[in-house]
């Protein structure tokens, strides 16, 4: 089951739990993935540019919500429902299990932010991160609308 969440809350629980500060004007809204009375993830959509591009930041407690019938929902909604163009993400560089996925639903890398993400703790460790996108229009994404 997904469960919608205009009001912002998931989206600020999901990135206080990934220890990011973040504007909640920045935060379009959530999905969460329910499961047996259990969220299995949380998409945030921030940043949101109408008919252009959103971007996504997925935070998993449990593989399974990783379906293809719920990716077919979220890029539906971007490319369909939104008319976007394109969806953007970051992912830690070192975290090859989120960039083997972001790679098979045809995400391609636009590029690397160097020591952009550091944790909310004092001497908390700095990572790179790496700049995602995929187009509507790219016929490299497996589960773009309409397909």
């Amino acid at each position: 089951m997904l469960l919608f969440d205009k009001s912002k809350f998931l989206g600020q629980v999901a990135f206080e739990l990934l220890g990011v500060a973040v504007d909640p004007a920045q935060i379009f809204f959530s999905l969460a993935v329910v499961e047996e009375g259990k969220i299995q993830a949380i998409l945030v959509w921030t940043d949101y540019r109408p008919l252009h591009d959103v971007w996504w930041t997925i935070i998993s407690f449990d593989k399974r919500w990783c379906t293809r019938r719920n990716l077919r929902v979220f890029f539906r909604m971007a490319f369909d429902d939104l008319k976007l163009k394109c969806v953007r993400a970051m992912t830690k560089v070192h975290n090859q299990q989120a960039n083997s996925l972001l790679t098979r639903l045809g995400f391609e890398n636009e590029g690397c932010l160097k020591a952009f993400y550091k944790t909310n703790t004092k001497n908390g460790p700095v990572y790179d991160d790496g700049v995602v996108y995929c187009l509507k229009s790219s016929t490299a994404c497996a589960l773009r609308a309409g397909a």
